[in-house]
């Protein structure tokens, strides 16, 4: 129940959360709050889906719903679709004949719902200066609705009668029109024929405000060749007549948990408490800074955020009666979705300094375990198929990130920048082998080969290093890769990660929330006339390249005066696309696939329901995805998510409440794991959240999380060089504190022993 809430309250984009203690405030208050609805002051005149956000999802064979129109409507769907069915005039909406009722026509279940929604959100009043049509989605009055309209009888006469029926919305100027098949003004609603719909009631028609589902997998043939967007800006095709039977078991087809996951690459015995919170996808600012002309590409963000807790043996139970649980790691990271990439970029990681309260405490490295796996777990659940997915991070090494005065924990090691750089290479490689690596090749039997297989490649920059300095970086396991197929490159993967590499500079470089390249992009783009990027060329005055950028970072702050900082990227592709081939544009149209297989950890097409089985989603023959614009940037696969799904406001709570908390010893550090622990579980409106990991590796050695790549670690972790009266073998485990980059700001981010105020100890 705790999850099914926490879900709607995101899905329903309240962004405001008012914690439980609120509920009883003064009575005053309570009367005013209760009774502000009889008052006209409060009264909100466009309210009908106010809070509703518009998600690129279609609602396949919509009158299947409970309600049909509504229910895709009041789960944020930009799309719709109605079987017609043409009888004596009227136009029957169904699956098939059997399913037909009088009552159910395409008048009463789309036609007038429509017209009364838009009737709601386009009130008369003396404010207008000019009439409005505004869409169905108060929270974005510019988005379109798609209508698809499936002719199951005869074509001519069926998509005339629909043609009729759309009069209301002509009427009132509602629908997307043609001028002379040359100009398009979008309206409230987009009507897509489809079905048996024929194409010379469209094509031809130079004045419509209806359109063609053009046929995806002939637009090429000559036949064909007069089809435009104006006419088909959606088309479709059947994905096994197209692409054939296609086998989604890499990387998304096992169901991966992540105890699990890390059950089988702990030692043996070594138990941890695991939290894993996660935020609904949000809207997000583009990472690349667009093109001058050009609109900044939809892309949306979700957060991660893992902590691992153990109970020291000599604890008893706290107050509560629970265990006694002490907080030894946690991790941040933010995940990012546009049309064509998917970016997985470590916000931040540190430790606490008190695993070695751990009894017997493992050789190897528990921390580097914990980041590893949950690395991998976010990589394989995030994949989607077709997509480029790149891990992103910057290694700078600092004392403390996430848990406040845990730097005075004697217990606790940091590793210089060196050797943080280099831990961090290490921690990639393991699972950049487990992919096939690229050769480059420009012939085509090889390219058709390689693209067969999931291909990845790592790169690394150090600012201030040249070439043969960073080699020094690479793990020992690059010295022996074949030349003409290197894993680690010196290099930034622009033509990978960036639609358009012409492109100026700025443009060029993700903006990721508290980075060092972010701050020197914000201080170059004070050049940019009157601070204007949208206008003139989008060059800066002082460095025209990027390779000039790359040298000119090594001479801010954080990567001078004797400190490196590393930025790293691995780069992995899934079938089909070759990392020498550069990223496509999102700036085409809505495209349909059919017969199209769902991966199986992908998430339920509405982002309600965490049950698939309830959700609105494809079924049937068909599924329409949008890979060319905001319709495919939103992904949430189910299998992704945390134990705990907050809204943003929530998570964000979360996150704050953790910062304001104490850990320099182990007593307050006790004190402050319960506090948070009761945190997540009270937003998450659950008695409590988590889950024990039992450690089953008989090999300690192991790093690899079955049933694939060994991990990706992502967060600047650094470890200190052991003590020469301090072998490995004692069992001490290194302490890590890592970060690359933070949604909060940077005063936040980076946590200085001597401004954290602490309380007295006693």
């Amino acid at each position: 129940m705790g999850l099914s809430r926490s879900l709607f309250v995101a899905a329903s984009a309240l962004c405001l959360a008012f914690p439980t203690e609120a509920a009883g405030g003064s009575s005053e208050l309570q009367s005013i709050l209760r009774n502000t609805h009889k008052s006209s002051a409060y009264s909100y005149p466009t309210d009908f889906t106010r809070g509703i956000l518009p998600i690129p999802v279609h609602s396949h064979n919509d009158y299947w719903r409970d309600v049909p129109f509504y229910t895709a409507l009041s789960n944020g769907c930009i799309s719709v679709e109605a079987d017609v069915w043409l009888y004596n005039g009227t136009l029957y909406v169904g699956h098939d004949e059997s399913s037909l009722t009088d009552e159910r026509t395409f008048e009463s279940l789309y036609i007038n719902p429509i017209l009364d929604v838009l009737e709601r959100q386009n009130p008369q009043g003396k404010f207008l200066t000019a009439p409005t049509k505004n869409g169905v989605f108060d929270a974005s009055t510019g988005q379109t609705l798609y209508l698809w309209v499936d002719s199951k009888t005869s074509g001519p006469e069926t998509f005339e009668a629909v043609i009729a029926a759309l009069e209301p919305l002509r009427q009132k100027g509602y629908l997307t029109t043609v001028k002379n098949n040359e100009t398009l003004t979008e309206g409230p609603v987009t009507v897509i024929g489809t079905g048996n719909t024929p194409y010379d009631m469209v094509g031809p028609v130079a004045d419509r405000d209806y359109f063609y589902d053009g046929p995806l997998a002939t637009l090429n043939e000559t036949a064909n060749a007069g089809i435009t967007p104006l006419i088909s800006p959606i088309a479709s095709t059947s994905f096994s007549s197209a692409i054939g039977e296609l086998s989604l078991g890499e990387p998304n087809a096992v169901d991966v948990d992540l105890g699990d996951l890390l059950a089988k690459v702990l030692p043996t015995g070594v138990k941890l408490t695991i939290r894993h919170i996660s935020s609904t996808p949000t809207a997000s600012t583009a990472l690349f800074a667009p093109s001058p002309g050009e609109e900044a590409e939809p892309t949306f963000c979700e957060n991660h955020f893992l902590s691992a807790s153990i109970t020291p043996a000599d604890k008893g139970k706290g107050n509560d009666g629970a265990e006694a649980e002490i907080i030894v790691f946690g991790i941040e990271v933010l995940v990012y979705t546009t049309a064509h990439l998917t970016t997985i970029f470590v916000s931040k990681a540190d430790s606490t300094g008190h695993l070695h309260l751990l009894n017997a405490a493992p050789k190897s490295s528990i921390l580097r375990h914990l980041t590893n796996t949950f690395l991998f777990f976010l990589v394989h659940t995030h994949q989607r198929p077709g997509v480029r997915l790149v891990v992103s991070l910057f290694a700078r090494a600092q004392n403390q990130y996430l848990f406040p005065g845990s730097i005075e924990n004697a217990e606790k090691h940091v590793l210089d920048d060196r050797g943080l750089i280099k831990w961090w290479c290490r921690a990639f490689d393991p699972i950049l082998r487990e992919y096939e690596p690229e050769s480059g090749s420009q012939e085509q039997d090889k390219k058709h080969e390689e693209s067969a297989h999931s291909s990845a490649t790592a790169y690394l920059i150090v600012p201030s290093c040249d070439k043969f300095e960073t080699r020094g970086f690479f793990p020992p396991s690059a010295k022996s890769d074949d030349k003409d197929r290197p894993r680690w490159l010196n290099a930034y993967p622009m033509s990978q990660l960036c639609s358009h590499p012409g492109a100026p500079p700025r443009c060029l470089v993700p903006r990721f929330p508290d980075d060092p390249k972010t701050r020197f992009l914000i201080d170059l783009d004070d050049e940019l006339p009157e601070n204007r990027a949208t206008e003139g060329t989008g060059q800066w005055r002082s460095v025209k390249s990027l390779d000039q950028f790359w040298e000119m970072m090594s001479f801010r702050q954080e990567c001078s005066a004797g400190r490196l900082v590393g930025f790293l990227w691995l780069v992995i592709n899934p079938p089909g696309v070759l990392n020498s081939n550069p990223m496509l544009s999102s700036k085409s149209g809505l495209t349909e696939v059919k017969d199209a297989p769902k991966p199986a950890s992908t998430a339920p097409t509405t982002s309600q329901d965490a049950n698939p089985s309830e959700s609105l989603k494809s079924s049937g023959d068909q599924t329409k995805i949008q890979p060319a614009n905001d319709g495919s940037a939103f992904y949430w696969p189910q299998t992704g998510r945390g134990h705990a799904v907050l809204n943003e406001a929530d998570y964000k709570a979360a996150i704050n409440f953790l910062l304001g908390q104490d850990f320099y010893n182990e007593e307050v550090s006790t004190a402050s794991t319960n506090a948070f622990n009761n945190k997540v579980a009270a937003l998450a409106d659950e008695l409590w959240i988590g889950q024990l990991v039992v450690g089953k590796a008989s090999n300690e050695k192991s790093t690899k999380p079955a049933p694939a790549p060994a991990a990706i670690t992502n967060t600047l972790l650094v470890r200190k060089r052991k003590k020469e009266d301090q072998p490995e073998a004692s069992g001490r485990a290194p302490s890590i504190t890592t970060s690359t980059g933070s949604s909060q700001p940077s005063g936040v981010n980076v946590l200085q022993a001597n401004l954290i105020r602490k309380k007295k100890k006693t």
